[in-house]
């Protein structure tokens, strides 16, 4: 044991006595420091859209019949690695994102953040709190708390997927379903309640991590949601085009 960690601490003093030796001799603004940093971070989520396909697969082409494989693969993967993250739990987390995404209420909009990534927590966060302006000034504060404010519901008629991706990044896997989500919103109360269809695209993910060193209990996040022409609510994060790249190279036919 000690012979072990002698020879550990010989190896990281001879280590640190070459990187000075390479800095001395090749003086550069690269910092091995920050190297190592990133090649250890660990991602909490992707914070983009990988596949942003919206089309449902179909069996008259090899594309749709490769889409229709994918998808099989995809979900034995998610039945295999995580058996309690099931299309009606996934459904659940979307209806939870929608209420909390229409409330008016701080506390509730402050759960957003267990649902979908911070971007677009802070996205929803502000433009509910526009509309809270808006309606202050409209009317008392007070009417709208007791009217508007707990008037939202959605009743999903159907939620089907229709794409997948499956990636690795920093030793963990991830995997993001698209749904087709077909529902019923109704909003406010009384004579004003409304009721309308609507069809989107949420990008369900799941942290798979590396199933073996770290615990696999992740909830699923809502990443984005799209509409009919496959543009998603709000932006991608920063870096989404350089991981879109990086993750893309290492796909294979099947995934």
């Amino acid at each position: 044991m000690l012979r072990r960690t002698l020879f550990r601490l010989a190896t990281n003093n001879e280590r640190k006595q070459q990187e000075a030796h390479y800095k001395a001799a090749f003086p550069t603004q690269y910092d091995f420091d920050k190297e190592r940093a990133a090649a250890n971070q660990s991602f909490t989520t992707l914070d983009c859209i990988m596949e942003t396909d919206i089309s449902p697969p179909n069996w008259n082409s090899i594309a749709g019949l490769k889409k229709r494989w994918a998808l099989y693969v995809s979900q034995k993967r998610l039945s295999d690695r995580r058996p309690d993250v099931t299309v009606d739990v996934l459904k659940q987390r979307y209806i939870d994102y929608k209420k909390l995404s229409h409330s008016y209420v701080q506390e509730e909009l402050n759960k957003l953040g267990q649902f979908t990534p911070a971007g677009e927590a802070e996205r929803i966060k502000t433009e509910q709190s526009q509309k809270i302006q808006n309606l202050v000034k409209k009317g008392s504060w007070k009417k709208m708390s007791s009217g508007m404010a707990t008037g939202y519901q959605i009743e999903v008629t159907s939620f089907d997927i229709v794409a997948c991706y499956y990636g690795q990044m920093t030793m963990d896997d991830w995997l993001q379903l698209n749904f087709r989500a077909s529902s019923l919103e109704t909003t406010g109360t009384g004579p004003t309640k409304i009721t309308t269809p609507l069809v989107e695209y949420p990008v369900m993910e799941i942290r798979l991590t590396d199933g073996v060193l770290r615990p696999n209990n992740y909830a699923p996040t809502v990443v984005a949601v799209m509409d009919n022409s496959g543009s998603r609510y709000g932006r991608d994060g920063q870096d989404a085009v350089m991981l879109r790249k990086a993750l893309g190279q290492g796909r294979k036919w099947y995934s």
